[in-house]
């Protein structure tokens, strides 16, 4: 127990440390892109930039945990090597297992910390970094919400906008299914309703067919056809639908379902969803791979070509995670293979490794 709590305090103290770091240098860089992107505008200041900022950071942390891990692990068990420490460790009849005991305890510590806490902190705060950067930086206003009743879309135009709403798609013949759109002036005053049963998506706007036109004080209108200008295309729609992201692990299955009853594409929310209950094993994997090193360690033979090799090893497995996963959300393959196959063979393999060399030692 007492060795134990003393792995897991160093490992808890590099992994905070390597945190702080990553940290610091990730703001920085944060606060130099956006400075870069808002030189040419004057309206954007360092105060709307520091919230930006703040809302992006848990979002790029929680990319770079393994990576903070696997430098955690190293450094933890580069110093036990110089200092002897992990020879005594081993003289003693501990095994290596048994050290990774605690490195696996402070993972499952923060895993839990990011499922309770972190995942749905992190969604929000990248909704308000979403919607700063569509406003402020790419002068795009329109939105779409997804919800139980379909699609609700704004789209903003001059001296008025529209709200539309959208019950269902056919993605394969273009087809807008229980479509209505309300229109408003900059007053948020109703200037006219459109409903109508079905509408096709063309290169000039929408073609709706058998429109109900309804205006404040007006008898409704009947029209056969109508031509709607909109610069909302199938490929507009779906990309302004909230990002992977922005929603919490918990909304995850609700709004997959509501995405499919409406028609649209699911398979990058899938893959997150997948993808979030196996990044543990990721995180574990690049821990169990920073071990490696005391084996070199413990012999007094740690030299920085060693380290590197470890890290390409890292870059490899990083880069299979990355074209895996490019395949699942092309349906190149399943999208739980795509999530689950990397962390799980590469986990094995790290596993298989610690257990050759520690045979060998």
């Amino acid at each position: 127990m007492v060795l134990f709590s003393y792995i897991f305090r160093q490992y808890l103290k590099w992994f905070a440390v390597v945190l702080l770091s990553f940290s610091s240098v990730i703001i920085l860089l944060d606060y130099f892109e956006l400075f870069r992107r808002a030189r040419n505008k004057n309206d954007i200041g360092f105060a709307v930039i520091s919230k930006m900022v703040f809302f992006h950071f848990p979002d790029i942390i929680k990319q770079l945990i393994p990576l903070i891990a696997l430098f955690s692990s190293l450094i933890l068990f580069i110093n036990l090597g110089r200092s002897s420490q992990l020879v005594i460790m081993r003289m003693s009849g501990s095994s290596l297992r048994r050290l990774l005991i605690p490195v696996f305890a402070v993972i499952a510590l923060y895993t839990s910390f990011d499922f309770m806490f972190l995942n749905s902190i992190s969604a929000q705060l990248m909704q308000k970094f979403e919607s700063y950067n569509n406003r402020l930086f790419k002068g795009n206003d329109n939105t779409i919400r997804l919800s139980s009743s379909g699609l609700w879309l704004r789209e903003s135009k001059e001296n008025q906008y529209t709200i539309v709403q959208i019950k269902r798609i056919q993605l394969s013949k273009g087809l807008l299914h229980g479509l209505s759109l309300y229109v408003f002036s900059d007053q948020n005053t109703l200037l006219k309703r459109i409903d109508a049963d079905k509408a096709m998506i063309t290169p000039d706007g929408w073609l709706v067919i058998n429109a109900k036109v309804l205006k404040p004080n007006r008898q409704p209108k009947i029209m056969a056809s109508l031509k709607w200008q909109t610069e909302l295309d199938l490929t507009s729609i779906e990309s302004q639908s909230l990002g992977p992201d922005t929603i919490s692990f918990w909304q995850l299955k609700n709004y997959i379902s509501i995405l499919r009853n409406a028609g649209l594409s699911t398979v990058k929310y899938e893959m997150l969803w997948h993808g979030t209950l196996s990044q543990p094993l990721l995180i574990l994997t690049m821990a169990f791979l920073g071990a490696l090193v005391s084996f070199w360690a413990m012999q007094r033979r740690m030299n920085i070509p060693i380290v590197l090799v470890i890290i390409v090893f890292a870059y490899i497995i990083y880069v299979l995670f990355n074209v895996v996963g490019a395949m699942g959300r092309n349906y190149t393959i399943p999208v739980f293979l795509a999530a689950w196959a990397p962390p799980m063979m590469s986990l094995f393999f790290i596993s298989a490794l610690l257990l050759h060399f520690e045979e060998k030692v």
